[in-house]
């Protein structure tokens, strides 16, 4: 059975462990730990190790590694990719954490890891695009059977069948929250059924779902754990040593690992997730505050809210409720599209989690006619004028005059088509 990569706080390298300090102190200073090491030769910085295979001492040493612990491959282990796979650990609190070459790679390998022809899968919906076609498209050709639910405990326990093995969830979604420590006692009560959450809208600083029993935390680190909007990738972190060595002989064998140098990018963004993560939700906080009481404004959607699906259980079990935020605008898409084409310091994209403040509106862009039909946006409550914000880095006060611009545009375009 491989081991994990630890951070020197996992390890106690310098008579320092995890739990004798701060959260941020731990993001700031997840070092991978590379013993033995005199600290005269330790770089600050984690270095890129641009190489796909590593010198042997002998064929039996190579034999030693194939079998163990150490580096003779990329494919198989990279010191960089384990920085940040160590980092990512710590920050979750699991017993090792897998890094893949996208977020739709982390997913697929969570899945496939867990499951065979004749298998049964619960999973949430509304939830990504790109895991519900993997579950309901994908998986159905080799045989495993789905079953798609509203998020809650009751739901999946209604849902469950003799041959259910996986429960799959995605929380916080722009609509809902599910009970994570509900669902993990559900699993637990049943026989071989493993439990998967993807928290990428919340990010580990904001929701560790291993701490309530979920067998693998999953994310799209492309967003929040990266922050720059600069790479692709994907992280799932394992609650137990024979989880995570699954996770690993999956991902070795299917071989969608990340690179070298965009591990070392992940990491660069995991060091400061704690300083971001501080400023995305104290903005959208603020932010909030002002869409929910704006006249142009039918309805905001934010686990913050009190009205929130699952506002209660997202209260006792997220640290800060993320910067995600969905609301709708009066006047149906003629007033979506005005708001977005007239954003002057937020952009336009289909993405969150990175510096700065993005926006789509939903019906005409990540749902729009060229994925989905308007009785598929229906039942993902993707209303017309549905607008989806990722609040960023600027000054809030700059963010929330510019959707008072946009808002003000939204009206003019919702007359003007007479939808207002």
């Amino acid at each position: 059975m491989s081991k994990a990569p630890k951070t020197e706080l996992d390890a106690g390298a310098r008579g320092l462990t995890a739990d004798q300090v701060k959260e941020d102190t731990k993001v700031a200073t997840a070092y991978l730990y590379t013993p033995p090491r005199d600290y005269k030769d330790v770089p600050c910085a984690t270095p890129i190790y641009m190489s796909a295979a590593w010198r042997v001492e002998s064929a039996a040493h190579c034999d030693q590694l194939m079998i163990g612990n150490g580096y003779i491959y990329t494919r198989m282990a990279n010191p960089t990719s384990d920085a940040a796979e160590a980092a990512i650990n710590l920050l979750e609190g699991g017993a090792g954490a897998v890094l893949f070459a996208s977020g739709q790679a982390a997913i697929y390998s969570a899945l496939v890891a867990f499951l065979k022809a004749g298998d049964h899968v619960v999973s949430t919906y509304p939830m990504y695009l790109g895991a519900y076609q993997i579950i309901g498209a994908i998986l159905s050709r080799f045989g495993i059977e789905s079953t798609f639910v509203k998020p809650t405990v009751e739901e999946f326990r209604k849902a469950v069948k003799p041959n259910t093995r996986v429960f799959y969830a995605q929380s916080p979604t722009e609509h809902d929250y599910i009970d994570l420590e509900g669902l993990a006692k559900l699993a637990t009560g049943l026989e071989n059924v493993t439990t998967i959450v993807d928290s990428s809208g919340a990010s580990p600083y904001c929701l560790k779902p291993i701490k309530y029993g979920i067998d693998m935390a999953l994310h799209t680190a492309t967003k929040y754990l990266g922050g720059h909007s600069d790479i692709i990738a994907g992280v799932v972190t394992a609650r137990t040593p024979q989880i995570y060595n699954q996770l690993l002989v999956t991902k070795r064998l299917q071989g969608a690992i990340l690179s070298p140098f965009d591990s070392f990018l992940l990491l660069r963004g995991v060091h400061t997730l704690h300083v971001r993560m501080t400023r995305h939700c104290d903005n959208a906080d603020r932010v909030v505050a002002y869409l929910n009481s704006h006249s142009q404004v039918e309805k905001v959607y934010f686990p913050g809210l009190p009205n929130f699906n699952g506002h209660e259980a997202a209260k006792k079990q997220m640290n800060r409720y993320g910067s995600r935020v969905a609301f709708v605008v009066k006047g149906g898409k003629p007033a979506g599209q005005a708001f977005v084409e007239n954003m002057r310091v937020m952009i336009v994209a289909i993405s969150f989690g990175g510096i700065n403040t993005i926006c789509e509106h939903s019906a005409s862009m990540g749902h729009g006619p060229a994925r989905m039909t308007d009785e598929d946006r229906r039942k993902a409550q993707v209303e017309d004028g549905l607008i989806r914000m990722c609040v960023g880095l600027e000054d809030a006060e700059d963010i929330i005059k510019d959707c008072e611009h946009c808002l003000q545009k939204a009206k003019e375009a919702a007359v003007a088509a007479g939808t207002d």
